[in-house]
């Protein structure tokens, strides 16, 4: 598990202690502050936020917006906590689709 993976699910599993309570708005500003401070470390310019996630919200949703994963994601959900937990759901989704396992299922042994 890359670090980028280990911080988002420390985030998943303890919301409230990163960011107050579960929120997408909250998440979605931590992981801006996130990546701007890698490309500012690093200087590489190429650093994005999974690669195609955009993409797969946009037709997860049937959207053809110029707004970003995180509003689309909002605008479908009632509350800002519900968008966050539906948030880890579709990259779950996204990751599997990409032949990748889950958010946190790297080091888990296969079931019996």
């Amino acid at each position: 598990m890359d670090r980028f993976d280990s911080i988002l699910l420390r985030i998943k599993e303890r919301p409230g202690v990163y960011l107050g309570k579960p929120s997408l708005k909250r998440l979605s500003a931590f992981l801006g502050g996130y990546l701007i401070c890698m490309h500012d470390i690093t200087k590489d310019r190429t650093i994005d936020f999974y690669p195609g996630f955009q993409d797969y919200i946009q037709q997860r949703y049937r959207i053809t917006s110029t707004q970003g994963w995180d509003k689309i994601i909002d605008f479908f959900c009632i509350k800002d906590e519900e968008a966050f937990y539906r948030f880890f759901e579709h990259l779950d989704e996204f990751l599997e689709q990409q032949g990748k396992p889950k958010l946190g299922e790297e080091n888990q042994l296969p079931p019996d």
